[in-house]
């Protein structure tokens, strides 16, 4: 593999990348000039102080507009880091499916961990899942378990109960006081949702459509990247007894597909399937890791569930 498969995506190389693609032309015209100026000088066409100026002064304007255009966007950049208020050093989001007591459902069990510090004043922390519509899967009997969180300065951190806002089944922790600048906070917690996911693909296939598609038959567990963050974790295990097939990764940005990323994660070893014993289960884990996502992307595991006849689902 050379170099280039082997640079991380890294958003000053694409600012730089634009800019020199945006000042191509001018330095192109630059080198005209040159060879003009210097036609000119050799038939004696224009005054020697007008040569000098077009030999000095259109290469040393032209490299100045490309130097300026490379400040913009780095300041660019730079505020917009700004207005992030967090920087995260821990990201870690694992669900485990395992079947419920309805053969039509899966049981999710999400382990979360954040450790992250504050760059302005912050005043909470939000979890939250997301259905496809109001009508989707019911969050009733979702609860919160071995909540754990501590703060490198005085103050407590308050885990608020679940509320349902649109299609999200939400909570809070709260931060009192606000956690201060370069003040860093260490959470921990589980969720349970009863009934989270479809075991079937007929059932699947009834569900609305995700605004981004996925090939069809597949479902998925999806985290959206919105902050800076320095380790990246994210896992799904399936208890092999669901039966599911197709395990795969899809990577998004924005409205398109993201395949420069999702080969770069498949290259390295930073997204992998693999068979694990979790409680005595066998389970197939689905599993990123990943230093310095970039902001914007969507990561999605994806998985087929069987056929409702294939699991005895009426």
């Amino acid at each position: 593999m050379n170099r280039r498969q082997n640079r991380e995506p890294n958003q000053i190389d694409a600012a730089l990348a634009e800019a020199k693609h945006s000042t191509k032309p001018l330095l192109i015209g630059a080198t005209l000039a040159e060879v003009v100026a210097a036609g000119a000088t050799i038939a004696s066409k224009l005054p020697a102080w007008s040569v000098s100026g077009i030999l000095v002064g259109v290469p040393l304007a032209a490299f100045a507009y490309n130097q300026n255009r490379k400040a913009v966007k780095a300041t660019k950049q730079l505020v917009q880091l700004y207005h992030y208020d967090r920087r995260y050093h821990k990201y870690v989001t694992r669900w485990s499916l395992t079947a419920s007591d309805n053969p039509d459902f899966w049981t999710g069990i999400h382990h979360a961990e954040r450790h992250f510090t504050a760059i302005r004043p912050v005043r909470y922390f939000t979890w939250n899942v997301t259905r496809r519509s109001d009508d989707d899967l019911p969050f009733d009997g979702a609860e919160i378990r071995n909540k754990r969180a501590s703060r490198s300065a005085s103050g407590t951190c308050i885990f608020h109960d679940f509320h349902k806002q649109k299609a999200n089944l939400t909570f809070r922790i709260e931060f009192d006081p606000p956690l201060r600048p370069e003040e860093s906070v260490d959470l921990a917690f589980d969720v349970i949702v009863p009934r989270h996911k479809v075991s079937n693909i007929e059932m699947l296939r009834s569900r609305p459509r995700p605004k981004i598609p996925l090939p069809e038959g597949l479902d998925y567990s999806s985290t959206d990247i919105s902050y800076p963050i320095e380790k990246f974790v994210k896992s799904v295990d399936i208890d092999e007894r669901l039966e599911t097939t197709h395990h795969g990764l899809q990577a998004l940005l924005q409205q398109d597909e993201f395949l420069e990323e999702k080969a770069y994660l498949s290259s390295g070893n930073r997204f992998t399937i693999d068979r694990a014993q979790v409680d005595g289960n066998s389970v197939v884990r689905l599993k990123i890791e990943r230093d310095r996502p970039p902001i914007g992307t969507t990561y999605r595991l994806t998985w087929e569930p069987p056929a409702r006849k294939a699991i005895g689902a009426n």
